[in-house]
């Protein structure tokens, strides 16, 4: 268990460095950055209580903020996600509590396609609402739906090759 938490907090900060150093300054054809920092949340352990998930998310968001200045925007996004989180595994696993309290979402505990679906959704929604939130106005209704697309896609992209490259 210590060990397990020892792990989890390198890989918290890892990833926000990762994200506040590298990939904020990433800017894919002046329009794509990824958000690989949303992985934390997504391979949270399923039995996490929710109000520890919360709380994760709440600092990772808060930590983001931190280093990009924005205000709350990345802490509503987290929070919604680690919020979706346990429902949308439910939903798509087809799973009871009893069978499912074991499972670490990752590529190698779910089938593909079910791992696919699960950050597909997550990262969407995390990206929708962190962006939607940030600009405020749909005066440009195509270029945020473009970049909500955009940054989804390469942020799954991300995530996958990370999962391939990790150690289950």
């Amino acid at each position: 268990m210590p060990n397990t938490i020892v792990r989890q907090v390198i890989s918290f900060i890892l990833l926000v460095l990762l994200q506040v150093l590298v990939l904020n300054n990433i800017h894919l054809f002046g329009i794509i950055t990824p958000f690989l920092y949303i992985i934390f949340i997504i391979n949270l352990p399923y039995n996490i209580s929710r109000h520890w998930s919360l709380l994760i998310a709440f600092l990772l968001g808060l930590v983001i903020d931190v280093f990009t200045n924005t205000l709350g925007v990345h802490i509503l996004a987290t929070v919604f996600v680690a919020y979706l989180r346990v429902p949308l595994l439910k939903i798509i696993t087809r799973k009871s509590d009893e069978e499912i309290t074991q499972l670490s979402p990752s590529i190698y505990s779910m089938e593909f396609s079910l791992f696919l679906t699960y950050v597909s959704i997550l990262v969407f929604s995390h990206i929708f609402l962190l962006l939607f939130v940030d600009v405020i106005s749909l005066h440009c209704f195509g270029n945020f739906i473009l970049k909500v697309l955009f940054d989804s896609l390469f942020t799954i992209v991300l995530i996958l090759c990370l999962e391939l490259v990790k150690k289950h």
